[in-house]
């Protein structure tokens, strides 16, 4: 009996000891807050130049954080601007050019630091676009180097660099159409992804026109700016909030990108057909056909009273 009961002493203090320490690792990690600007750099160089800048980190906990800065390149993947982090070295690489003024320090809270990186461009590089991340990421503590509190976690900020030179801008619209066939009402949703099958990053400056079925145009709706990489594929959106009330509508786009702005085309058509008020008027016409026909022995009776007293 009585090792029954140290038993459970023991285990219990052990489950409270792990609740604790799950706790405060929960809320150091919840108080670190770390941040850099710019997001992104999309800069141009000349083979043989020394391309210069600077990156703010900011500590927007209370506490002191160590932290360390890296560069690494970086691939598209999916469609909405996400990026791997990865070390196999293609034509489009750029980590290996890239020299950090500052690898590691310590940043208070509350405080910000400028960390300055330079790209030193090979006399030998490739025309096109070269890709990196300059990230950082929180360094374990003496205190904490155990328990790995904060490590791990990749801030980046991601540098396009286009080399000069003959480079290949190439893109094509891979998708363009409304989210529905038909609405009952606004606002109508544009889906555009477009396709870089060149080898610089390129990104499309767009605007659909909207035109009604007699011809007439009646909207001009801008789409979102967005970098789309070579060999990937990029989503972009465009609403058209003020829309009529009925009818088929034709959306035509029309994008604009690279230095020789090269255009692209496409077309979509729609419906707008309100569903709710075309019902109700059904419902009222009905009603009223309905409540004639009821009382058509007496509007014949009144009739015939009518004409009797001319």
């Amino acid at each position: 009996m009585r090792k029954k009961i140290l038993f459970l002493i023991v285990l219990t203090a052990i489950s409270v000891g792990l609740f604790f320490i799950f706790v405060n690792q929960t809320k150091a990690a919840d108080e670190t807050n770390i941040s850099i600007s710019p997001l992104t750099f999309d800069l141009s160089a000349n083979p043989g130049d020394t391309v210069t800048n600077e990156l703010l980190v900011r500590n927007s906990s209370s506490d002191p954080v160590v932290i360390s800065v890296e560069a690494q390149d970086f691939v598209a993947t999916g469609e909405e601007g996400e990026v791997n982090l990865t070390d196999s070295k293609t034509t489009y690489s750029l980590a290996s050019w890239v020299e950090l003024d500052s690898d590691k320090f310590t940043l208070a809270g509350g405080q910000k630091k400028s960390v300055k990186f330079v790209i030193r461009v090979p006399f030998n590089a490739e025309p096109g676009g070269h890709y990196a991340s300059v990230y950082t990421h929180l360094s374990p503590t003496t205190g904490d180097a155990t328990s790995g509190s904060g490590v791990g976690q990749k801030i980046g900020s991601l540098v396009l660099l286009r080399v000069a030179g003959t480079a290949n801008e190439e893109a094509k619209i891979a998708t363009f159409k409304t989210t529905k066939e038909s609405y009952a009402k606004g606002p109508v949703d544009f889906d555009v992804r477009i396709e870089n099958t060149g080898s610089v990053h390129v990104k499309p400056k767009g605007i659909i026109a909207v035109t009604d079925m007699w011809g007439k145009k009646v909207a001009d709706v801008t789409v979102d700016q967005k970098n789309v990489l070579p060999g990937a594929i990029r989503h972009m959106t465009a609403k058209w909030e003020n829309t009529p009330r009925f009818g088929k509508y034709t959306a035509s786009l029309l994008t604009y990108y690279g230095n020789e702005n090269k255009q692209l085309t496409a077309a979509a058509t729609f419906w707008i057909i309100p569903w709710m008020t075309i019902l109700i008027w059904a419902v009222i016409s009905v009603a009223a056909i309905v409540i004639i026909w009821l009382l058509r022995g007496r509007l014949k009776s009144a009739f015939k009273a009518f004409l009797k007293s001319k």
